[in-house]
Protein backbone atom coordinates (compact mmCIF):
# COMPACT_ATOMS: atom_id res chain seq x y z
CA UNK A 1 0.00 0.00 0.00
CA UNK A 2 1.52 3.39 -0.98
CA UNK A 3 2.29 5.81 1.78
CA UNK A 4 0.02 8.79 2.32
CA UNK A 5 2.76 11.04 0.93
CA UNK A 6 3.04 8.98 -2.29
CA UNK A 7 -0.74 8.91 -2.68
CA UNK A 8 -0.92 12.67 -2.13
CA UNK A 9 1.86 13.21 -4.67
CA UNK A 10 0.07 11.04 -7.21
CA UNK A 11 -3.17 12.97 -6.75
CA UNK A 12 -1.39 16.29 -7.12
CA UNK A 13 0.36 15.42 -10.37
CA UNK A 14 -2.63 13.68 -11.94
CA UNK A 15 -4.83 16.78 -12.39
CA UNK A 16 -4.36 17.04 -16.20
CA UNK A 17 -5.45 13.41 -16.50
CA UNK A 18 -9.02 12.84 -15.37
CA UNK A 19 -11.25 9.81 -15.00
CA UNK A 20 -15.02 9.86 -15.07
CA UNK A 21 -16.97 6.60 -15.12
CA UNK A 22 -19.57 8.30 -17.35
CA UNK A 23 -17.05 9.42 -19.96
CA UNK A 24 -15.29 7.06 -22.39
CA UNK A 25 -16.12 4.08 -20.17
CA UNK A 26 -14.05 5.55 -17.35
CA UNK A 27 -10.78 5.62 -19.30
CA UNK A 28 -8.28 8.34 -18.30
CA UNK A 29 -8.82 11.42 -20.45
CA UNK A 30 -6.94 14.59 -21.24
CA UNK A 31 -8.56 17.02 -18.85
CA UNK A 32 -12.27 17.45 -19.52
CA UNK A 33 -11.88 16.43 -23.17
CA UNK A 34 -13.24 13.21 -24.65
CA UNK A 35 -9.78 12.06 -25.70
CA UNK A 36 -8.00 9.10 -24.12
CA UNK A 37 -4.79 10.23 -22.45
CA UNK A 38 -3.20 7.03 -23.73
CA UNK A 39 -3.87 8.15 -27.32
CA UNK A 40 -1.36 10.97 -26.91
CA UNK A 41 1.32 8.50 -25.84
CA UNK A 42 0.33 6.19 -28.71
CA UNK A 43 1.02 8.98 -31.19
CA UNK A 44 4.60 9.31 -29.97
CA UNK A 45 5.05 5.53 -29.87
CA UNK A 46 4.03 5.42 -33.54
CA UNK A 47 6.56 8.13 -34.44
CA UNK A 48 4.00 10.89 -34.85
CA UNK A 49 4.33 14.40 -33.44
CA UNK A 50 2.43 16.59 -31.02
CA UNK A 51 1.26 18.64 -34.00
CA UNK A 52 -0.09 15.47 -35.65
CA UNK A 53 -2.05 14.74 -32.48
CA UNK A 54 -3.38 18.30 -32.20
CA UNK A 55 -4.47 18.27 -35.86
CA UNK A 56 -6.37 15.01 -35.37
CA UNK A 57 -7.93 16.09 -32.05
CA UNK A 58 -8.62 19.76 -32.82
CA UNK A 59 -10.61 20.39 -29.63
CA UNK A 60 -7.67 19.50 -27.39
CA UNK A 61 -5.60 22.55 -26.41
CA UNK A 62 -1.84 22.21 -26.78
CA UNK A 63 -1.41 23.24 -23.15
CA UNK A 64 -3.55 20.32 -21.99
CA UNK A 65 -1.58 17.82 -24.07
CA UNK A 66 1.69 19.23 -22.74
CA UNK A 67 0.35 19.01 -19.18
CA UNK A 68 -0.33 15.28 -19.70
CA UNK A 69 3.22 14.78 -20.98
CA UNK A 70 4.51 16.66 -17.95
CA UNK A 71 2.57 14.31 -15.65
CA UNK A 72 4.06 11.27 -17.38
CA UNK A 73 7.57 12.75 -17.15
CA UNK A 74 7.14 13.47 -13.44
CA UNK A 75 5.73 10.00 -12.80
CA UNK A 76 8.86 8.50 -14.38
CA UNK A 77 11.13 10.78 -12.33
CA UNK A 78 9.29 9.94 -9.11
CA UNK A 79 9.41 6.21 -9.74
CA UNK A 80 5.62 5.93 -9.82
CA UNK A 81 5.81 3.62 -12.83
CA UNK A 82 8.57 1.40 -11.43
CA UNK A 83 8.64 2.18 -7.68
CA UNK A 84 12.25 3.30 -8.19
CA UNK A 85 12.92 7.06 -8.35
CA UNK A 86 15.07 7.72 -11.41
CA UNK A 87 16.52 11.09 -10.45
CA UNK A 88 15.73 14.40 -8.91
CA UNK A 89 14.23 17.13 -11.06
CA UNK A 90 16.89 19.24 -12.79
CA UNK A 91 19.55 16.64 -12.05
CA UNK A 92 20.79 16.50 -15.62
Amino acid sequence: MPSQNAATQKAQIAAPIQQNPNKLSGAPTIGEHRVHAETLIDYFAEGLTLNDFLEDFEGTPKEDALAVLSVVRQAIRDGLLTDVPVRKENAY
